[in-house]
């Protein structure tokens, strides 16, 4: 099997809060290489985000011909669920490198169950997270708060392989706020290509050099 250099997939995401629906529509772009992922949005606008493994990040809008740049170091291509489904790094999704430990593993009805807490010392509102996994894949996520409420939750599911690797082609999150709404999200994805199969001009991306640069502070 020839090795994969670059992914893409298109998704789809209806997000519901406050009774409204909103639908969003794009593609989904990952060069092994460096770990870039591009994310081009269609509908309702468009505009394409470039986002690094060193958290440097640029968000182009073609309308505005403009570019928002700015460096997070905790939001990461690394730190895309997608990163770890492709480096098959999901067997603790990234906790570990974030600062959590392991502090109880348990099984029930054949899926492991391991819930991580911060290191000590660890700066974070997420003070529990549960981790749930199914013959190896990530079924479940559940994030707490330090009083132990719930503060989102996330499923992934229909799973598919694409080449060397299990992707979830549904995944839905719900977040909750202090008041106990909720915004669930759905996001499903389709058409995989693979390698030659996907569009460089996404992929490789170049913002044009006349671009507004609008720059922001590192988070």
């Amino acid at each position: 099997m020839a090795t994969t250099s670059k992914i893409s997939l298109d998704f789809t995401s209806k997000i519901l809060d406050k009774g409204k629906v909103l639908i969003v529509k794009g593609e989904l772009y990952y060069k092994f290489n460096g770990g870039v992922m591009t994310t081009r949005l269609t509908k309702p606008f468009e505009n394409i985000t470039i986002i690094n493994n060193f958290g440097d990040t640029k968000i182009y809008d073609p309308i505005e011909n403009s570019v928002i740049q700015f460096n997070n170091k905790n939001n990461t291509s690394e730190t895309s669920y997608f990163d770890h489904f492709f480096k098959k790094s999901y067997s603790d999704m990234g906790l570990s490198k974030l600062g959590y430990k392991i502090t109880k593993t348990s099984v029930e009805d054949g899926s492991l169950i391991t819930i991580w807490t911060p290191k000590e010392g660890s700066q974070t509102p997420l003070k529990k997270i549960e981790l749930v996994h199914e013959k190896t894949l990530p079924i479940y996520l559940h994030f707490y708060s330090s009083n132990n409420k719930t503060l989102g939750k996330i499923y992934f599911s229909n799973y598919q392989k694409v080449a060397d690797y299990f992707i979830p082609f549904l995944i839905t999150e719900f977040s909750y706020s202090n008041k106990g709404d909720s915004i669930i999200t759905r996001k499903e994805y389709s058409n995989p290509k693979l390698n030659e199969k996907v569009d460089n001009k996404y992929i490789d991306f170049v913002i044009p050099a006349n671009a507004k640069i609008i720059t922001e502070k590192s988070k």
